[in-house]
């Protein structure tokens, strides 16, 4: 039986894996245009032909108590999603990132005969390595985005294929520093920081007044410093706007053309997540902060087996970026190791240096069609 008009199942969690698994799903129509999907994500996946049943927005979580004031609701979703599954019983079933929901996910296809395809897989290597156990018994192809991550998961007995990472194909700007700040409205010539915060409405309360402070601060030291923050499709200008209004500092708020704005800064200030691997991917000096509620920092500090968070650091096997975790994370702190770097123009290149070298590292881009062509091949295969 050909794949001709066969049905996929396809589930991301976040706005990271919707935007992954639109361009995925484009690469796949691209080679079999008849293919059907449907699943759970969000407007890119929708406006790459997924019919789907529940949008991301109402299931993205941060930290424990988010998760658990949610829990209701995933019950609902996932029961619902088990049935579909099990009624429909497509080809196969594709799940990206989101693994506390996925791998449950996976073991319910496993029972029904679905075949599970895992893109860009829980960083297991980092913290909660048991779940590798569960990957080997419910997941038949994993492809993985770092790496490191296909001997880690190979070693495990998973079939795993390194594709590279999908951030490499979409990370891209074409002005230099002083054009892209000409076109937000910056001065060309004034030092700039960028503030990334997040994309989630909790990261936007907890990360983006911090960052404000250590702003005021650097301000204080710093008269000719101006700020940019690039604004996350998921955010509302309006709760930034709330923030900055409070505090009275001026800064250009960015809707659009996110790269070309992070290519405004000599210097971000970003929340730890994917952002600060699009950040070293355009070789921007940074530091990377991390604050989380209590019992989910216990948890990431019991479990975390990585001493380093940021994804350029870990690449990088040392931290060639500074981080700021739970408590250091404060105005004081942040402002003092934005001018530490700043002010320090060998430490600067050298910064410049090792994001290239992690650059290189993740390779010339095109995962989407590596993944494509890998999935297309095993389902062929086992057709």
């Amino acid at each position: 039986m050909g794949l001709d008009r066969a049905h996929v199942m396809i589930v991301a969690g976040e706005a990271s894996g919707d935007l992954h698994g639109a361009n995925l799903i484009r690469a796949l129509k691209r080679r079999q245009p008849a293919l059907r999907f449907s699943g759970i994500g969000g407007a890119e996946m929708r406006s790459a032909g997924v019919e789907t049943c529940y949008d991301i927005d109402r299931l993205a979580a941060v930290g424990l108590f988010e998760v658990f004031a949610r829990l209701p609701l995933y019950r609902r979703v996932f029961v619902d999603f088990v049935a579909r599954l099990r009624r429909e019983k497509p080809r196969a079933l594709i799940l990206i990132d989101f693994p506390d929901f996925n791998l449950r996910l996976a073991r319910q296809a496993s029972r029904c005969g679905v075949p599970v395809v895992y893109f860009i897989g829980p960083q297991v290597w980092a913290w909660r390595k048991r779940r590798v156990n569960t990957i080997r018994k419910y997941v038949d192809k994993m492809l993985v985005v770092l790496p490191f991550e296909e001997d880690f998961y190979r070693r495990a007995g998973v079939d795993a294929v390194y594709v590279g990472h999908p951030l490499v194909s979409l990370v891209k700007t074409s002005l230099g520093k002083a054009e892209a700040r000409a076109s937000f409205g910056l001065d060309p010539d004034r030092p700039t920081v960028g503030l990334l915060p997040g994309s989630r409405r909790r990261e936007i309360r907890v990360m983006l007044p911090i960052m404000v402070r250590a702003a005021c601060r650097l301000r204080e030291k710093r008269p000719e410093m101006q700020f940019v923050l690039p604004l996350a499709p998921s955010v509302e200008r309006s709760e930034v706007e709330a923030i900055l209004e409070e505090s009275g500092l001026e800064v250009t708020i960015a809707e659009s053309r996110k790269y070309d704005a992070m290519r405004c800064a000599d210097f971000l200030v970003a929340a730890s997540g994917t952002i600060t691997l699009e950040a070293g991917l355009l070789r921007i000096p940074m530091v990377i902060i991390y604050r989380g509620d209590a019992p989910t920092w216990l948890l990431f500090s019991i479990a975390h087996r990585v001493p380093l968070m940021g994804l350029v650091n870990i690449l990088a096997g040392k931290a060639i970026v500074p981080e700021l975790k739970q408590f250091r994370v404060t105005p004081q702190n942040i402002a003092r190791t934005v001018l530490d770097v700043v002010d320090d123009p060998v430490r600067y290149r050298c910064m410049q240096e090792e994001l290239g070298k992690v650059a290189e590292v993740l390779g010339c881009g095109s995962a989407s069609d590596r993944a494509a062509e890998t999935i297309l091949a095993y389902l062929a295969q086992r057709a």
